[in-house]
């Protein structure tokens, strides 16, 4: 499919030719498709055909140079330090101060403008509750089947703080990780066997040594936290364009957490 289209929609898996059949009948009643783009040659070159012409012929010891090597130098800051102490706030002033701060301002008539009942297979509604305006911790809908009705579900959570992350990225990677999977906990899935993507926006590193500090140490947070919870990450994106003129987004990596379920056990 041309070279696997969109790789990061796909998934390539290399079988032994006497399996192929068989992979496939297997991937089939799980809902998916699965089709033979290659085959494994002892040419030591990778050869791509189109229409019957040869587009792409490439040495495999060239491919695995995996281009130009690039090195850069890394600074990572402490966080600074942060006060806790609150004996002397004003508890009311503070409270509606962050009320109009953007980040906790309500989301429901953006959610409005996404159906979440196409498909008839959703189980909690964006909001719920008896005014229909609670929101959900996460997203459940079941897994859709050809023929029949399906008892399966899919639960979906995400974590993500951009205020720690203007304070610590370290530690806002991490308690990404651990909100997202507390939230799928909370809403009855196993934490255990929940698998983890990554979303990662950090601004224009250029050269700049600290600023290449942000999305190392990001990313040193979520591992710590893969670790430390026995679960891992199977995909993500990143990007590193978040800056126009003088403007830059705050270092961001926002985890989403999926896993299965039982839709009457939701």
């Amino acid at each position: 499919e041309i070279a696997i289209s969109e790789s990061q929609e796909r998934m390539a898996v290399v079988v032994n030719k006497e399996d192929e059949e068989k992979f496939i009948s297997l991937v089939a009643k799980e809902n998916l498709e699965a089709v033979r783009v290659a085959k494994v040659t002892d040419t030591e070159r990778l050869r791509m055909f189109w229409r019957k012409e040869k587009i792409v012929d490439l040495k495999r010891e060239f491919l695995d140079t995996n281009g130009a090597r690039q090195i850069t130098e890394i600074e990572v800051q402490l966080p600074k330090d942060y006060s806790f102490n609150v004996s002397d706030v004003d508890v009311k002033e503070e409270w509606i101060n962050n009320l109009r701060k953007l980040n906790v301002a309500s989301q429901k008539g953006l959610v409005e403008r996404f159906d979440a009942t196409i498909g008839a297979g959703t189980v909690l509604m964006p909001f719920g509750g008896k005014y229909q305006s609670t929101p959900a911790e996460g997203m459940v809908a079941k897994i859709p089947v050809l023929n029949g009705e399906s008892k399966d579900a899919t639960l979906m959570t995400y974590g993500f703080n951009p205020e720690m992350g203007m304070w610590s990225p370290y530690h806002m990677a991490y308690y990404s990780v651990i909100e997202a999977i507390t939230r799928l906990s909370a809403m009855g899935g196993n934490y255990k066997k929940a698998r983890l993507t990554l979303q990662e926006y950090f601004e224009r590193l250029g050269k700049d040594k600290n600023k290449w500090g942000k999305p190392f140490s990001a990313l040193l947070g979520a591992y710590q936290a893969q670790m430390d919870l026995g679960i891992p990450a199977i995909g993500g994106k990143d990007s590193m364009s978040g800056t126009f003129g003088d403007l830059d987004v705050p270092p961001s990596l926002v985890a989403f957490a999926v896993g299965v379920i039982k839709a009457k056990d939701v």
